[in-house]
């Protein structure tokens, strides 16, 4: 009698593993299914001498939904500081709905200010530049890539192999992905003074560690 309970308890678990496994990987396919991915392209590098304080500025020519899945409320941003100083700008994009596959033209430009940029010890000025592109899926979840970019102030010479235009390279991206359920909760969280510390508010991604 003991030993059929041990097995017939034994074998309880182990259906409810198995369902929970194929809960959680048939969630998983639906999530992947309804995935964005979301694609900077086309980027270029133009002087501005006739805007109010002459400047640089790196342009970019459209943005790619390359994943299986819709994106809304697509927003473009970023913005970089040094001692107190704007170095870098990106005037904010928005797009309503992209659907998979679908490409849209950008009239994106981020603003480099040279003369706000420390000199370095040697070398030419370079500046690291994190463009951010978030949006939702038809689950209800956010998806927010930011893209790490080094600009560098002399073009020429010869350019690396992950260059995507003269002195721009590109080192990566980086994708936080959390459900607006989630977001909302962690929103009321933060208001309690005991919690505050325990959810801390998202911060740009500066290091791929974070």
């Amino acid at each position: 009698m003991l030993a059929t309970a041990i097995a017939s308890a034994v074998a309880a678990v182990a259906a409810a593993i198995s369902s929970w496994l194929i809960w959680r990987t048939t969630k998983r396919n639906l999530l992947e299914s309804v995935r964005p991915e979301l694609a900077l392209l086309d980027w270029g590098r133009t002087p501005r001498e006739d805007a109010a304080v002459p400047h640089e500025a790196i342009r970019i020519g459209s943005l790619r939904n390359v994943g299986r899945g819709a994106a809304f409320q697509v927003t473009l941003s970023g913005f970089e500081m040094w001692d107190g100083q704007v170095t870098a700008h990106i005037a904010t994009a928005r797009i309503g709905v992209m659907g998979a596959g679908e490409e849209v033209a950008l009239k994106s430009l981020v603003d480099v200010f040279w003369d706000k940029v420390a000199v370095p010890e040697r070398g030419p000025k370079t500046l690291a530049v994190w463009p951010c592109v978030a949006c939702l899926d038809a689950m209800g979840v956010r998806h927010v890539t930011t893209y790490l970019m080094f600009v560098s102030r002399d073009t020429s010479g010869p350019q690396p192999v992950d260059s995507v235009a003269a002195g721009i390279t590109f080192a990566g991206r980086h994708t936080v992905t959390k459900s607006v359920r989630r977001l909302k909760l962690e929103k009321r969280l933060r208001r309690i003074p005991g919690l505050r510390r325990l959810v801390p508010a998202d911060k740009p991604v500066r290091s791929w560690t974070e």
